[in-house]
């Protein structure tokens, strides 16, 4: 059982998470629709481009972050060892 200070503490962390997750996630679905629209080569196909999106380093890590971000959305005290991992924790 927690406290009404705790509970409002986990609802800012919350509020805190869904607002990363929120901007990380339109943030690489804005590059991704731009990724396609506008192609810096076009003479590549729709699914080379898709693959090549998703080859980038920054791009695997954005949605790293969103992968660990939204567990935490649900539930702040969220705790386990592959998320220490993820979220470079201890």
């Amino acid at each position: 059982m927690t406290t009404p200070a705790a509970d409002v503490g986990l609802g800012a962390a919350r509020a805190w998470w869904a607002v990363l997750a929120v901007v990380v996630a339109l943030s690489v679905g804005t590059e991704f629709v731009l990724h396609l629209v506008d192609p810096a080569d076009p003479s590549l196909g729709v699914v080379e481009r898709v693959v090549r999106f998703f080859g980038y380093f920054t791009i695997q890590s954005n949605l790293l972050v969103l992968a660990s971000v939204l567990p935490l959305v649900r539930d702040p005290l969220s705790d386990g060892r592959l998320w220490r991992v993820a979220r470079l924790g201890r």
